[in-house]
């Protein structure tokens, strides 16, 4: 009995041990997770704050969004006078050439007319004067006749590929005009 009574405090000996190892593993365990959850928390707080900030750059983008809309509203007005005072302007009688030796009369609301009291020689003048003013000009009429070739070969179907290669226009430009034409027409 002596030795069953040995065995039993050996084998209580040998659990309390145990026990004592568990619960040193688990004290360590719950250690570790006590170190874990200040991170977890700040994940979270960080996860909220990466949440407010979406929702800070959603409103920015929609206020960014809704200035960009006015402008581009603005920018609509703006060409749709453009077209028109270019409309008017198309529709005034334009010279085709002036010869820098003798140039002829030109009507046009950039120079002044020729009164009768003035010689051609006057007008010379003055259009030499005024390169700018004259440079400015024969651009302008050189972009209409360009333009109206360009109106003119899609009148007759051409595709735009073939029409920048003729005008020697890019692609983009073509597209534009045909564009703006189209809205131009639309809007009458």
């Amino acid at each position: 009995m002596i030795l069953f009574q040995a065995a039993v405090l050996a084998l209580t000996i040998l659990l309390l041990t145990v026990d004592w190892f568990r619960f040193l593993q688990a004290k360590s365990e719950l250690n570790a997770k006590a170190a874990e959850t200040p991170v977890i928390n700040e994940i979270k707080a960080l996860h909220k704050s990466i949440k407010q900030l979406l929702i800070d750059i959603e409103e920015s983008a929609d206020r960014a969004d809704s200035r960009l809309e006015k402008k581009c509203g603005e920018a609509r007005n703006l060409v749709q006078s453009l077209e028109l005072k270019l409309a008017s302007l198309n529709a005034a009688p334009m010279p085709t050439a002036v010869v820098a030796a003798e140039p002829a009369p030109v009507e046009s609301p950039l120079f002044p007319t020729l009164h009768s009291n003035e010689t051609s020689n006057e007008r010379a003048e003055y259009l030499r004067s005024q390169p700018f003013e004259m440079s400015q000009f024969m651009a302008g009429n050189s972009h209409r006749t360009r333009n109206r070739r360009v109106f003119d070969m899609a009148d007759a179907g051409s595709d735009r590929q073939q029409i920048a290669r003729t005008t020697g226009m890019s692609e983009g430009e073509v597209e534009t005009l045909l564009g703006l034409r189209i809205r131009t027409h639309d809007n009458k």
